[in-house]
């Protein structure tokens, strides 16, 4: 009899704590766990012949549908680049200021031909031009504490929280812009994984809501969920880069 009921309340045990785990079956965790990616190219001394770049605003061709989403990536790359310290960058608030000058928008830039030429005329040797293609969110939600709870101490009893993984991919084009060659064409795919997934979309919530109507965010794009992914694509694209020796 004692037999028959410690094997009962042991598989009571059994089949709660594996329950509990197996709502994460089959969920494959990101490549970038939650933390910061760190921009770290290796060592590089900088030769004053390092090549100009200009980077354009990436177009956005995803479901993540928001007007900034291209300017924001692009800055993310743009930054990437500079921490590489093998290009000289041309700095997007002189870029928008030559821009002016010469009457042009990017929204004109219509073709590859007439980014090359607005390229030619600020005097870069590449362009950048990015598209994002893809941007997805898996999330599950996970259970804690059902073994504490099934032993009355109600401790975080039945407990949910989320947690998933970010995936971005953009399209990624070097061009030399006296030749009008592609140097470099890459899909740079960044995946990011959380602890605390609703806490993660909330910042970028945030964000977008105030830089729609043109504010000042108090969140960065790159503390986001979608900010970090961007910043292990961008990572993947210029360590590809400098592997191919393109910068």
């Amino acid at each position: 009899m004692k037999l028959t009921i410690a094997i009962f309340w042991i598989s009571i045990i059994l089949f709660i704590s594996f329950g509990c785990a197996t709502t994460q079956e089959g969920y494959e965790k990101g490549v970038q766990s939650d933390y910061d990616v760190v921009f770290d190219f290796g060592p590089h001394t900088k030769t004053g012949e390092e090549p100009v770049v200009v980077v354009l605003p990436f177009e956005n061709k995803s479901t993540l549908d928001f007007d900034f989403l291209g300017d924001s990536v692009s800055s993310v790359y743009e930054t990437a680049l500079v921490k590489s310290r093998r290009v000289e960058l041309i700095d997007r608030k002189n870029l928008d200021a030559m821009m002016e000058e010469m009457k042009l928008s990017l929204s004109g830039m219509v073709d590859d031909a007439s980014a090359l030429e607005f390229g030619k005329l600020v005097n870069a040797n590449y362009m950048v031009t990015g598209v994002i293609a893809e941007y997805s969110v898996k999330s599950i939600q996970k259970s804690a504490g059902c073994a504490v709870g099934l032993f009355g101490t109600g401790a975080g009893a039945g407990a949910r929280e989320k947690e998933g993984t970010a995936r971005m991919a953009v399209e990624i084009k070097v061009i030399d812009i006296e030749t009008s060659r592609v140097l470099f064409a890459d899909t740079a795919v960044g995946e990011y994984y959380t602890n605390d997934f609703d806490g993660g979309m909330k910042a970028f919530l945030l964000y977008a809501e105030t830089v729609n109507v043109g504010g000042k965010a108090e969140v960065d794009f790159g503390s986001t969920l979608i900010g970090k992914t961007t910043r292990q694509s961008a990572y993947n694209c210029v360590n590809a880069m400098i592997r191919d020796g393109i910068i």
